[in-house]
């Protein structure tokens, strides 16, 4: 049996952990909504990678090759404020001083998505090293 404690998210001792993940989680979001290559990069590490599952294959893409399609797009949130896109946290967790996982729910014009974002904290502070994802095509 485990000697752990577990600290749910905005508790001591992971509460400023769980400020500062949903702050990148932020800037991921206006990042995509708002069609921005520089706040995507700011978040995502340079070897992060994007998966997901189409017809039963595995799909992998860079952080490169996700920016490049998002910034070639039109912003998802033309004409409205900062933070009032249709994105929204589901879940987030910091399993570890230095590990959490978030998962949002965020939208293009054709297709919502479920995304699951894995963070680690390195020395520059949290940032995206994985996203696996899931499209579900609007109708």
């Amino acid at each position: 049996m485990s000697t752990a404690k577990w600290s749910p998210p905005g508790s001591a001792p992971h509460g400023e952990d769980h400020h500062r993940i949903l702050e990148v989680v932020d800037e991921y979001v206006a990042g995509f909504e708002q069609a921005d290559p520089e706040r995507l990069q700011r978040v995502m590490h340079p070897q992060c990678r994007l998966t997901a599952s189409f017809d039963g294959r595995l799909v992998v893409h860079t952080r490169d090759e996700f920016i490049a399609a998002v910034s070639g797009r039109r912003s998802t949130v033309a004409g409205t404020a900062p933070g009032e896109g249709a994105a929204r946290v589901l879940l987030a967790s910091v399993g570890t001083p230095t590990t959490a996982i978030v998962r949002v729910q965020d939208a293009d014009a054709d297709t919502t998505y479920v995304d699951e974002l894995q963070l680690v904290r390195l020395d520059a502070g949290w940032t995206i090293i994985a996203k696996s994802w899931h499209p579900e095509p609007r109708r």
